[in-house]
Formats: C-alpha cells, structure tokens, sequence
C-alpha cells in the first residue's frame, strides 16, 4: 500500500514538473514579428546612430562599428542571424524594407541638418 502510493505521488510529481516545464517555456517568435521587432529595433535606435555618425567621421564600412556602440545591437544581430537562417523570404523583405527605411530618414538628416 505504501508503495503504490509513493508510485503515485512520483507519477503525479513527475507529470506536475513536465506540465510546468512546457508552460514556462518561452514561445518561438514567428518570422514575421521576428522582422517587426528588428525594424522597430532599428527605428527605436537609428536617431542615436545618426547622432554619433554625424560627431565622428565614419566610411560607409564603419557604420555598422557605430551601431556596435549601442546595446540594443547584439539583440539586432541575434535577431537577424535567426531571420537568415530560419526565414530566407521574410530575410529579403526585412532587407529590403530596412534598405528603404534608412534611405528615408538618411535624406530627411541630410535635409535638416
């Protein structure tokens, strides 16, 4: 009898810890909201950028060391590795669309300043 019911409350345990593993467990991001979080990372930051690139000299080549200098940039590339490796369509807007959106707000600089 005391056996059986330490069984029990090893299954129950045991079930209990499996169940609470897979509900703490955070949710894979989908492709799409994967992009969204880099744009928006990049729109959040870019100002600060633009703001150090225009203090220092930099080539073409060294604006990503600018980028570097900020903390949200090694989420950025974690996030953008992810969009190579697991989402190549979704890579190719997210490129294109943040090529166009830094065009934008490099012409808006170049106009106010």
């Amino acid at each position: 009898m005391l056996s059986i019911l330490r069984i029990k409350k090893f299954y129950f345990m045991t079930v209990l810890f499996v169940a609470l593993s897979c509900n703490n467990k955070p949710q894979q991001l989908s492709c799409s909201e994967v992009k969204a979080d880099c744009l928006s990372l990049i729109k959040d930051n870019l100002p600060q950028v633009m703001e150090l690139l225009s203090k220092q000299e930099y080539q073409d080549s060294d604006v990503k060391k600018a980028f570097k200098q900020f903390k949200f940039f090694d989420e950025l590339e974690k996030m953008e590795h992810h969009l190579e490796n697991n989402c190549p369509s979704t890579n190719e807007e997210y490129n294109k669309e943040l090529q166009e959106y830094l065009a934008i707000e490099g012409l808006k600089y170049l106009l106010n300043n």
